[in-house]
């Protein structure tokens, strides 16, 4: 019996260096495939902290519950409601907007959405061009037509989280833009389908644990009674789009407005009352040689020498607060360009 124990010892060394052996060998097998890249114009750019989704710690669920990819599962949020102002709607969540990403990233991977755009330094996901034919369905989550060339209609969709009012809450934001091929064949700006901005802020709302229904019940709808906004001249000169209403409601209502009206927000600082934007002066028509698709699509390694930045600060003033536009590095705007942006924003109001 003692001559078989050195055998036997034998046999389990040599048992546990070969899996070392295996495990070192996937372990390279896995690391060849090098660290993924993103296109020039998806790197971050130097955006201000103000706005940012920090990083969250993992958060326990006390059961130790875990999904395939072994992330814990958040729990959801104790308060979800759908608020509206006029065309303006957003979702309130009592939850810290880094735990609103994640479920808003588990919400996009579970119904298959392909993303164009996804921030979280700014708090933006946005969906490529989703290809529509008649009959036409009114629906995000439906199937879409793959072959462009069958499509009629266009679809795009942004989300964004910002911070709330309240601290330790966030607010989520829906805007769609659509695209109409006209009789020659040609893609042109239509009009957004608001109906379909509340049916995804729904879609998000009960996978986030509410109920359309109760949801509506208590919903908080704010006066909408107020003056229309209105572009107005300055006494210097300059003109402005005046909104009857105080800061932090116009912040919410000019953010939507740009998203809705295609400009590309590359950073924000709600601190210092202002948003950084791209804009093509040719979005409204498309170029002659490339198709409106690729005008609009500014996050595309070639940006167009059309596409500038620009630079919309929000005052407030005693009866509400102004609207005005700058270049990026603060300079003002040329006058055509100035009433433009404004004129579009305003057009998002309405």
């Amino acid at each position: 019996m003692s001559r078989l124990i050195p055998v036997v010892l034998a046999m389990l060394s040599l048992l546990a260096l070969v899996g070392c052996m295996s495990a070192k060998d996937s372990v390279s097998d896995e690391a060849s495939g090098g660290p993924l890249t993103l296109p020039p114009d998806l790197k971050p750019e130097q955006n201000s902290t103000a706005m940012a989704i920090p990083a969250e710690p993992a958060v326990s669920t006390g059961n130790n519950q875990r999904q395939e990819n072994d992330e814990p599962i958040l729990p959801k949020p104790d308060h979800v409601a759908l608020h509206w102002n006029g065309h303006e709607h957003w979702l309130e969540v009592e939850a810290p907007p880094s735990r609103v990403w994640r479920w808003l990233g588990r919400f996009v991977k579970r119904h298959e959405l392909e993303l164009a755009r996804s921030d979280p330094q700014l708090g933006i996901m946005e969906t490529v061009w989703l290809y529509s034919a008649p009959p036409l369905v009114r629906d995000l989550l439906a199937p879409s037509v793959v072959d462009r060339t069958a499509a009629s209609v266009a679809d795009r969709y942004l989300i964004r989280v910002e911070e709330g009012g309240q601290q330790g809450a966030a607010e989520v934001f829906v805007a769609q833009r659509r695209l109409v091929r006209d009789e020659q064949g040609q893609w042109r700006l239509g009009n957004a389908d608001r109906f379909l901005e509340v049916e995804l802020m729904r879609a998000l709302l009960v996978d986030l644990g509410g109920e359309t229904t109760a949801a509506s019940a208590r919903s908080a709808q704010t006066d909408t009674s107020a003056a229309q906004p209105k572009v107005q001249q300055l006494d210097d000169g300059t003109s402005a789009l005046i909104l009857r209403d105080r800061f932090f409601e116009a912040w919410r209502r000019i953010g939507l407005a740009l998203d809705r009206a295609g400009f590309t927000v590359v950073d924000r600082d709600r601190s210092a009352r202002q948003y950084f934007v791209r804009y093509d002066t040719r979005a409204e028509l498309g170029p002659k040689d490339k198709g409106l698709l690729d005008t609009v699509a500014f996050w595309r390694e070639e940006i167009p020498d059309t596409v500038e930045k620009y630079r919309i600060d929000l005052t407030e003033v005693n009866d509400g607060t102004q609207v005005t536009v700058h270049r990026f590095d603060g300079a003002p705007a040329t006058k055509g360009i100035t009433g433009k942006i404004l004129r579009l924003v305003e057009e998002q109001l309405h």
